[in-house]
């Protein structure tokens, strides 16, 4: 062996051969298996899966933090807007895999993405203004300023009215956020027992209406709790063939009815057991399907896989999800007959499935660009697809294009073509994006009126943002 001589010998020392460097590995690896049994783990050594997703969060929190900086620095660099859709995407992905990766119930803190993503970005938006050489607005100044709902008493034009209770006295706490415990409950309309104007009913009042009343020959009638008639109990008409009062039809009698006199452009036009039209094979745009106060549709969330009976994939309520792409950029809902902007993947497009847009400059009403850039675009001229009526989906509109059977994005085919990213003609059937993130919807958080409801497309949930965030949007018309 180099560097060993006969001296080494004398001394007794011994060459390191490969025989002996294996007892060696021997006895080190018995000590150390030695060492483990007689002093196992603590409680701190062991796995701390809530540690650990805490750990996690905070590692996902700094990477969007640095990314959104970034993305202000080239912003400031190139003297265009930032661009942060791709940091938000990532973030909302990776917040996600974090939860799920340990379960439910395990992190210190749940279902606290939106929060996060608003304090990140608004820490973000102050440090780049800061750096600007612009100051921040002071809470106290007496002025309600971005990112204050009010100061003393500035309450920018807010009241208790105004924000969804009944009477009351509204006041700005000090850190010039509303405080509402002067303000007293809620208005009550639908489900306050008493009939109001656009209702059937309320509660047990039927304003004097009965299953008979309404044509059919015995059964007990009910209130739904969107205060129409529930007539699912009243019998002794419905299935003998014949349309009598509160039928739409009845087996093979349409009433002289079809899809094309509902206002659909094509189809074959049914009837449920319920003795409703069953419109689901219509297609086309139908003004009947946006009618309610008989039997508004009801769609199915998209799920066919059960799990138990009973379940969801199981019974399969609602009419099928169906929707027709009319190639001129547009999709159409055959069960609502609204009408959907598509999203393309041409970065220079209105249509871009990446724009993203603030509800409000700072102020709690609809102008921010969702308006002044995003609508006033599609609107502008002829219109897009020869319509001037685009707006902005309100929160139930929004999440009745969710398909809850699939996933990333949670949305029907309709809305998402694989290599969409790719693809740069929005009227091309196999052109079609949903971002795996928030849209905006058109309806604001009634208990901040600074705040406004959005649906997550990437797994179908819903939530609410500070309406001076960015987020996507996607117009819909039709409806009203």
């Amino acid at each position: 062996m180099a560097g060993y001589s006969g001296s080494d010998a004398a001394h007794g020392f011994q060459p390191f051969t490969g025989r002996r460097l294996m007892r060696i590995n021997v006895r080190l690896t018995v000590s150390l298996l030695l060492f483990v049994l007689a002093f196992p783990a603590s409680p701190v050594q062991a796995v701390n899966l809530p540690i650990r997703c805490e750990a996690s969060k905070l590692k996902v929190a700094s990477k969007y933090s640095a990314c959104l900086l970034k993305a202000e620095s080239k912003a400031v660099s190139r003297g265009v807007p930032a661009e942060t859709s791709r940091c938000a995407g990532k973030f909302s992905n990776d917040w996600g895999k974090t939860e799920d990766r340990v379960g439910v119930g395990v992190c210190p803190s749940e279902d606290d993405e939106v929060d996060i993503d608003d304090r990140i970005t608004l820490d973000t938006a102050e440090i780049a203004t800061l750096l600007s050489g612009a100051t921040l607005p002071e809470c106290g100044d007496g002025t309600a300023d971005a990112g204050e709902q009010c100061d003393n008493a500035d309450l920018a034009g807010a009241d208790c009215i105004g924000l969804g209770f009944s009477a009351g006295t509204l006041v700005c706490d000090g850190s010039c956020f509303f405080d509402l415990s002067g303000c007293m409950a809620f208005p009550v309309a639908c489900g306050d027992g008493s009939i109001d104007a656009g209702e059937q009913c309320d509660g047990s009042d039927l304003n004097g209406s009965s299953c008979t009343s309404l044509g059919f020959t015995d059964g007990a009638l009910g209130c739904r709790t969107s205060c129409f008639y529930d007539m699912s109990a009243c019998t002794g008409v419905c299935g003998d063939g014949s349309v009598n009062a509160g039928e739409h039809c009845d087996g093979g009698d349409l009433n002289g009815s079809s899809c094309t006199s509902l206002g659909f452009t094509d189809g074959a036009l049914g009837c449920r057991t319920s003795c409703f039209y069953d419109m689901s094979a219509c297609t086309g745009t139908s003004e009947f399907a946006r009618l309610i106060g008989i039997d508004p549709i009801v769609t199915a969330t998209g799920q066919v896989t059960a799990f138990g009976s009973g379940s969801d994939g199981d019974v399969q309520a609602g009419a099928a999800l169906s929707y027709t792409d009319n190639g001129d950029g547009t999709v159409t809902d055959n069960n609502t007959g609204l009408m959907w902007e598509k999203k393309d993947g041409n970065g220079g497009s209105i249509h871009y499935w990446e724009n993203q847009y603030t509800f409000s400059p700072g102020t709690n009403e609809m102008e921010g660009t969702i308006v002044t850039t995003f609508l006033a675009t599609l609107n502008a001229g002829e219109g897009f697809a020869g319509h001037t009526d685009w707006r902005i989906p309100n929160y139930k509109e929004l999440m009745g294009i969710l398909d809850l059977g699939v996933a990333s994005p949670a949305v029907h085919a309709a809305f998402y073509t694989p290599g969409c990213t790719s693809c740069a003609d929005v009227t091309l059937m196999t052109c079609s994006c949903t971002t795996h993130a928030t849209y905006w919807s058109s309806t604001t958080f009634v208990a901040d009126g600074n705040k406004a409801w959005s649906v997550d497309f990437s797994l179908g949930t819903v939530s609410y943002g500070n309406k001076w965030i960015n987020r996507f949007a996607r117009a819909v018309r039709g409806g009203l």
